[in-house]
């Protein structure tokens, strides 16, 4: 028994017993000197501003982009002037800078997943500075693109995609639209299986990818023990993904970032809609407001599970292993309120249960409840015309309390994780830079507490004040050269460990269709998630303390954007990133009770490389993207294997997806994705022996005799079709009727493999199938 739960699966692993130092040390001099040299001579390669172009640095175009209904500002927008070889995007205050700009009539096309593209009008004199303001309205309804004279260059910045509520809502799913399962269709995300949502990002695993929802930490954003992700998608609007070298503003993590943002509440008319589905329906509303003379918008949005009705015929048929009750259900609440025209105050809640009542195999009966609340409130302030600040308090308490009886023997887990902080940040604008900074105070507490029969066993608890500071700068000297760099420096309580961590990049225009770029950054991780992968309910996290050093890594990336045709993007990106004192729950142990904390780790490090392609069509009939990534990573820890380099279960070679949707008509879609992968590593066994003497166990255990992940599972692949018919509902509101497929071909890929020795002295290998037959989905989604 492990931690007072079974493990289904363990195997033999000789230690030295020899105790070994990790406690690893940063030479924080040679990191300076680096980044200082890197801006050194940056600084010097770099053009100088006037020495491009035939125009007078002095005609400069500044502005801010907003959301025409709330008044926010809009990040990551682009700003093209048509007809030139002229572009910016938007900062974190929605400011942009143009330089270079020829005197004259010119047009401003702005563009925004999401909203509907802008055109603007300026007319800019000989050394004059001119400041705009645009506003984007979100897209409604699908139109036609929008022909421009010129071309249309999206900027992309480096490891990021951007995810709009159409991407996750139009993709063939497993029973519900999800936002992870969306992600894990770009290049450099895997998933472990048909049935995890978990985000393995760039060889990294999901617990070194920092979630963030309305600027919350979410700690196991799950629902159905990580079939599905926690985040309706009703309620999901801008999501951004950080695949790897992130800015300075994020921390403590890794790998990468994820920042969600809920949707923006209609400030034009009141609007909903409903979602009926085999597994789960769906209700939201949202629109306008006003109190007192302010004007606000409000949002809210409810999901639960309507699987019930099928449990109960199943179990009223006797069918086997059939849960005897299950539910789930979220909430996400959100309004945005202009205090003035200069004062925004924003309020976000999100709560979110899941409960499992299920006999399992003979003598098991699991109880499990587990879920997050979560809760933001943000108030931003313009001051002048280029200065922005946010003041915001957030929340975030994730609790789980899975009980099990196991042939009359009880274990029970009280599990709560806390985590409660202040974010301040500014954004100033000020000629060719872009500066900003901010800090992140905090306390996070963890309650852990497990018990045997009634016995408390291992049960580590924590209470700790967290902190960082961080300043960044974005310089443009030209239009066709951007450079950032940043500094964040983090302090973590338990331990009282202070590390400061460099982020650098570089961005140059070669064309109006091709840039390159390149970036560097140094991150740090605080804490560790002891994961089953077997139900998200049962992981727990752990932190670093005065003999536990924080993990640590650098990431080195590259990348050619290029888009050759109109709504036509190929992209490539090249990343190499360290792993160095990891620290991971040791699961060879049967007691952890009176070990010293530092004693249920086991220390190690490891690499990821690899290659990603993005083939991306956004306009036309037949539109989509192909994604591919080429990847390696491995592991090595001091106390395992003896120390030998091995493959984590989610390192493959290849990983290939195919999207493709046909727009047969104005209300007919139809959609297709293909997905092939290299098979994951896992554990095949030589042989096995018989332990008959240890004095822990009252009867002889079965000894498995392995390389650990030296063998690999066949390939994966699979096939999802669907189609899509929107109409007129009866005059009230429209619908959208959606057919699904999921594993059109009934391939049988394989989720695990269960050896069992056999009274003939052999091993019997059973196959654990994903998805093992096609699955049918319906939905209907009524909007007024």
């Amino acid at each position: 028994m492990e931690v007072a739960f079974p493990t289904f699966f363990r195997r033999a692993n000789a230690s030295s017993g020899k105790q070994v130092d990790v406690r690893g040390r940063t030479d924080w001099s040679l990191c300076s000197i680096t980044l200082l040299l890197a801006l050194t001579l940056i600084h010097f390669f770099l053009p100088a501003p006037g020495a491009v172009g035939q125009t007078s640095s002095d005609e400069i175009v500044t502005g801010v982009v907003v959301d025409a209904q709330t008044g926010a500002p809009l990040s990551l927008a682009n700003v093209l002037i048509v007809g030139e070889n002229r572009g910016a995007t938007t900062g974190d205050n929605g400011r942009f800078t143009l330089r270079d700009v020829s005197t004259g009539a010119q047009t401003l096309l702005v563009s925004y997943v999401g909203f509907e593209t802008a055109r603007k009008e300026i007319n800019v004199q000989r050394g004059e500075r001119l400041d705009v303001r645009v506003e984007l309205r979100p897209v409604e309804m699908e139109v036609e693109g929008v022909m421009v004279t010129g071309r249309r260059v999206e900027e992309r910045a480096l490891g990021t995609e951007t995810i709009t509520p159409d991407d996750v809502q139009n993709l063939p799913t497993v029973l519900e639209p999800d936002l992870f399962r969306t992600l894990q269709l770009l290049p450099g995300v895997k998933s472990a299986s048909d049935f995890s949502t978990g985000l393995y990002i760039r060889g990294g695993s999901p617990d070194q990818t920092l979630i963030r929802l309305d600027e919350a930490t979410i700690y196991n954003p799950t629902h159905v023990f990580g079939f599905f992700s926690t985040f309706n998608p009703d309620a999901v609007g801008d999501v951004v993904l950080y695949k790897g070298g992130y800015p300075a503003q994020y921390g403590g993590r890794l790998g990468a970032v994820v920042d969600i943002a809920n949707r923006r509440g209609e400030k034009s008319a009141t609007r909903g809609g409903a979602s009926l589905g085999l597994l789960a329906s769906r209700a939201y509303g949202t629109g306008p407001y006003e109190i007192g003379g302010r004007s606000g918008t409000w949002m809210a949005a409810a999901r639960r599970s309507t699987i019930e009705p099928l449990l109960s015929g199943l179990q009223a048929a006797e069918v086997q292993d059939i849960p005897e009750g299950f539910y789930f259900w979220d909430i996400n609440v959100a309004t945005r309120v202009n205090l003035t025209e200069r004062d925004q105050l924003f309020v976000s809640l999100y709560a979110g249960r899941d409960q499992l009542d299920f006999p399992f195999l003979r003598d098991v009966v699991f109880d499990i409840g587990y879920g997050n609340r979560a809760g933001t409130v943000s108030w931003r302030r313009v001051i002048g015309q280029n200065l922005t600040t946010r003041l915001s308090v957030t929340g975030s308490h994730y609790f789980a309390d899975p009980r099990a009886d196991i042939a009359n023997t009880q274990f029970v887990r009280d599990n709560d994780v806390f985590d409660f902080a202040t974010d301040a940040r500014a954004t100033l604008s000020a000629g060719d830079h872009t500066v900003e900074a901010g800090f992140r105070a905090g306390r996070f507490v963890s309650r852990l507490r497990n018990y045997f029969n009634g016995d408390r066993n291992y049960s580590p608890s924590f209470r700790t004040p967290y902190g960082s500071l961080y300043l960044q700068d974005t310089y443009r000297p030209t239009s066709d050269w951007t450079l950032t760099g940043g500094m964040r420096a983090s302090y973590f309580g338990q331990g009282k460990n202070v590390r400061f961590a460099p982020r650098l990049s570089l961005e140059h225009r070669l064309s109006d269709w091709l840039w390159l770029q390149a970036g560097y950054g140094r991150y740090y991780q605080y804490l560790t998630a002891a994961s089953t992968e077997l139900f998200s309910a049962f992981d727990f996290w752990l932190t670093t303390d005065d003999q536990v050093p924080p993990a640590y890594g650098d990431q080195f990336v590259a990348g050619v954007k290029t888009e050759p045709k109109d709504n036509l993007r190929v992209d490539l990106e090249l990343y190499y990133r360290t792993l160095r004192d990891l620290f991971e729950f040791d699961r060879l142990y049967t007691d952890y009770t009176g070990l010293d904390y530092p004693e249920v780790f086991r220390f190690g490090n490891g690499y990821a490389a690899g290659a990603e392609l993005m083939i991306r069509r956004d306009a036309g009939t037949v539109n989509g993207f192909i994604s591919y990534a080429l990847s390696r990573t491995r592991r090595e820890f001091d106390r395992f294997e003896g120390g030998r380099a091995f493959s984590p279960k989610y390192d493959r070679l290849h990983d290939l997806t195919t999207v493709l949707r046909y727009d047969v008509s104005e209300n007919w879609r139809a959609t297709a994705v293909f997905t092939y992968a290299t098979g994951q590593a896992y554990t095949e066994p030589s042989g096995y022996y018989k332990l008959v003497d240890d004095p822990t166990l009252s009867r002889p255990r079965d000894v498995f005799q392995a390389e650990y992940n030296a063998s690999r599972l066949p390939a994966y692949h699979r096939l999802d079709l669907g189609v899509r018919r929107k109409g007129d509902f009866f005059g009230v509101g429209t619908y959208e009727a959606r057919m699904q497929v999921v594993n059109v071909y009934g391939r049988r890929n394989i989720w695990f493999v269960i050896f069992e020795p056999t009274q003939g002295n052999t091993i019997e290998r059973n196959i654990v199938p994903q998805i093992p037959v096609p699955l049918p989905n319906l939905s209907l989604t009524v909007s007024f």
